[in-house]
């Protein structure tokens, strides 16, 4: 009988697992298992109430999507006035799923390590790279871990004649190790999502102080709109620079022809001759031309102002920042709860394990 349920592929009932015998084990150890998870709920607790308070300012934006047909086609009429052709409106080159990057690049980065912050409590005024590095909380846990390293560190300055420089030059293209983890860390405090389905864009900044959180927020939207400004708009300001200059050329040569026109005329009032006629004809064509480039370029002029205003990209602020009044994060309760989940089956698990030893053991 046992070769045909060894040849079944059966288990003999002897190595089978009863999961009622096992629920019975686990509830006669119930208070030991308790017990380690009330632990496991203390040491959320402590871990809960010892990491840093953290505030987030969101502020919600909405992109210009919307309209510029119709802009385009204003444009498109004053041009055609001009004689000008604005062409058909192509792809945006800078879309909101780029956002992110332009937040995260070193560049932009770098234009908010010198803006002053003021924190809420103290209303003490610091640079945000200074407030970053030198009075940011952090957990009692981690100033133990960094103790040998500050340790050795501080051996190792006791046999360096290296001077330490007091002010720290900051060049994007060879950055420092703390220049490089303050800039790490800075892209981590701001995020920015976009919604596919209404295209809103919410751009997140989370600090330990809620006035900080807040300013670095409205500083972040400012900036990323002065930066899409200056990227869509540096072609259509470069021509309109260009159209200004030959304006003022051919304003000048206009006004220089007039002038000559006039001396002309009033230096042969009386004067009747061919040879005046022909000069006098030749001076009232060089007026005409002139006055014909001036006025062909001062309406160019007006449609390349009117194309900058047309590229100029529009974020309308939807929500905009404000200080929070209650702290986004640690979760405690998520935590306390997830430590004492954690204990609660590591506890099971520890004793299944140690009771299947001693059984083995005993065989």
């Amino acid at each position: 009988m046992t070769t045909e349920n060894t040849n079944r592929g059966e288990l003999p009932h002897g190595d089978e697992i009863d999961l009622v015998e096992l629920a019975q084990k686990v509830w006669a150890k119930r208070k030991m298992i308790l017990r380690n998870t009330a632990i496991g709920a203390v040491v959320g607790i402590v871990v809960a109430f010892s990491i840093p308070k953290e505030y987030k300012t969101t502020v919600k934006l909405a992109p210009e999507n919307s309209g510029q047909a119709g802009a385009a086609g204003n444009m498109g009429a004053l041009a055609a006035m001009a004689g000008v052709n604005l062409g058909g409106a192509g792809a945006d080159g800078l879309t909101p799923s780029l956002y992110p990057d332009i937040v995260a690049s070193t560049p932009f980065l770098m234009e908010l390590k010198d803006m002053p912050v003021t924190t809420l409590k103290d209303q003490q005024t610091y640079t945000l790279y200074e407030y970053m590095t030198e009075h940011q909380k952090s957990p009692w846990w981690s100033k133990l871990m960094s103790l040998p390293g500050n340790a050795i560190g501080g051996m190792m300055s006791l046999f360096s004649d290296k001077e330490e420089e007091q002010a720290e030059t900051w060049n994007p293209f060879q950055l420092t190790r703390n220049q490089e983890v303050f800039l790490q860390s800075l892209s981590s405090v701001i995020k920015i999502a976009e919604n596919k389905k209404s295209g809103i864009l919410s751009v997140d900044a989370q600090l330990q102080d809620p006035l900080i959180s807040a300013l670095i927020a409205d500083s972040v939207v400012s900036k990323l709109q002065s930066y899409m400004i200056n990227y869509k708009t540096e072609k259509s300001r470069n021509d309109l620079a260009y159209a200004q200059k030959l304006y003022n050329e051919a304003q000048l040569r206009y006004f220089e022809i007039q002038k000559q026109y006039a001396q002309y005329e009033d230096a042969n009032k009386n004067v009747v001759s061919a040879k005046y006629a022909i000069e006098k004809e030749r001076l009232q064509n060089e007026v005409t031309l002139a006055f014909t480039v001036y006025n062909g370029l001062a309406q160019q002029v007006e449609v390349a102002k009117a194309k900058v205003q047309q590229d100029t990209p529009v974020l309308t602020i939807l929500e905009p920042a404000k200080v929070a009044l209650f702290a986004t994060y640690p979760k405690k309760k998520v935590i306390v709860i997830g430590f004492s989940i954690i204990i609660f089956f590591i506890s099971i698990v520890f004793f299944l394990v140690k009771d299947l030893i001693r059984n083995l053991k005993q065989q």
